[in-house]
């Protein structure tokens, strides 16, 4: 598939960051690539697909010793003739190579517009597109190893293979209404009632897995519960590895929830350090206390920490209570001063005994701690791969929408079932782009950077 496009415009841009980095990248697509790389180098390229060393020169004057790779259309990233020039980085380098390609006739590239091309070329469809963006904005390695099977054309095969189901049953009910002589089989409800629910059911099943999208956006939210001086802010500094939580041996030092973000298991980790709770009168305290116990609502996991060398106390308690249908950690803390408090005493919950004073069984924790971290804790996903795009659950909710009214009224005329499939063939063409319009694309490669 091919569009039509501005085949006289050839574009560069810088693809690279312009801070700190050893390599930079500055890219050329469209028909004039070749001659204006052959401009600005020493001497002239002409084969693809090889790796030359070339000097960059600039009025009679060499500027940087880059190596220049020429793709030519169509197999190159866009479609299109395309060049490569890997300069030495920073800002002056790039900078100087870019504004010589603009002075040699190229055009700036708009936001996303190599990636575009891609598309507009039938290099790729629409979803690898906008894989290319998400694996750059990638937080952490799920998202990123998402995004490359996104890329590789997983979810838009199975976007391909139920759009190709729904046009069968449109064509047989269209052979069976434009021939009724031809002895076609009639079409009954049942056959539509089956077909359509299963073509229903894995839509949902689709739509469902963008849950595990957003919760590897948000990140796995980690609190710390405790009465005072059970050892919260300790724990915080031991977790990440410097003292960030003033401890000190005064109940209701940590008056409001502390956060921090911590990387495990190739996840983003947000952990809150929270005021003890108790019972207390001090205003500031107890809105401390308060914000404490949403904290630990909203959290994932709770590390419940407790003075292991004294009894157990009413205060230890409510907290347990409170967060008895949470994922927990139970810490039994301080056991270097002798222990009150055995691990029985907590039937079947995780738990381990340390002493954040000498270091003691720390390691033990960590290693509940990274076990507990594990995205299949906490989304429900037999899927291969997730929906990490609104637009994609919006269109497949307004697919499940015309397969329930199909469902709610499966015995009406088949000219309008085939209308309402036919609906829902394109609302998913949309979504590979298939079916699209312009300023649904502009919106789209707007939110990319330069250079891709």
């Amino acid at each position: 598939m091919s569009f039509n496009i501005n085949s006289n415009r050839t574009i560069a841009a810088i693809a690279t960051s312009v801070v700190g980095s050893t390599i930079g990248v500055v890219r050329l697509s469209g028909k004039n690539s070749l001659s204006i790389l052959n401009s600005i180098i020493q001497k002239k390229i002409n084969k693809p697909r090889y790796v030359y060393l070339r000097n960059i020169i600039d009025n009679n004057e060499i500027i940087d010793n880059a190596i220049v790779i020429y793709f030519k259309s169509p197999w190159s990233y866009t479609g299109e003739d395309m060049v490569e020039i890997q300069c030495h980085g920073g800002y002056v380098t790039m900078r100087r190579i870019y504004s010589l390609l603009l002075k040699m006739g190229a055009e700036p590239a708009q936001k996303g517009e190599f990636t575009k091309r891609s598309f507009l070329n039938g290099k790729i469809d629409l979803t690898q597109a906008e894989a290319v963006n998400s694996l750059i904005n990638s937080s952490n390695t799920v998202l990123a190893d998402n995004s490359i099977k996104m890329m590789n054309g997983i979810f838009s095969d199975r976007i391909k293979d139920l759009r190709e189901k729904i046009l069968e049953i449109i064509a047989f009910i269209e052979a069976y209404i434009d021939f009724p002589e031809d002895d076609v089989d009639e079409i009954s409800p049942e056959y539509l009632n089956s077909n359509i629910q299963r073509l229903y059911n894995e839509l949902i099943v689709i739509k469902n897995t963008y849950s595990i999208y957003k919760k590897l956006k948000e990140g796995i939210k980690v609190a710390i519960a405790g009465r005072p001086n059970a050892g919260k802010s300790s724990l915080l500094n031991a977790c990440l590895k410097e003292e960030k939580a003033i401890v000190t041996h005064i109940p209701g030092t940590t008056r409001d929830v502390l956060e921090h973000t911590l990387y495990i298991n190739g996840m983003n980790v947000t952990i809150y350090d929270t005021a003890g709770i108790r019972s207390t009168e001090d205003t500031v305290e107890s809105i401390g206390i308060m914000r404490a116990e949403k904290t630990l609502m909203d959290s994932d996991i709770i590390l419940h920490i407790i003075d292991a060398s004294v009894e157990f106390t009413s205060e230890d308690k409510y907290i347990y209570d409170k967060i008895k249908n949470k994922r927990k950690i139970i810490i039994l803390n301080k056991i270097d001063l002798g222990k009150c408090l055995e691990k029985s005493f907590f039937n079947k919950d995780n738990i381990v005994e340390v002493s954040l004073k000498t270091g003691e069984g720390f390691d033990n924790f960590e290693c509940l701690l990274q076990n507990e971290i594990n995205i299949e804790n906490f989304v429900d996903n037999d899927f291969d791969f997730f929906i990490d795009n609104e637009r994609y659950v919006n269109s497949i909710h307004k697919v499940v929408l015309i397969l329930q009214k199909i469902l709610d009224e499966i015995n009406k005329p088949l000219e309008y079932t085939a209308e309402d499939l036919k609906d829902a063939k394109d609302e998913l063409g949309s979504i590979i782009g298939e079916i699209y319009h312009d300023d649904i694309l502009d919106k789209i490669f707007s939110t990319f950077c330069l250079g891709k």
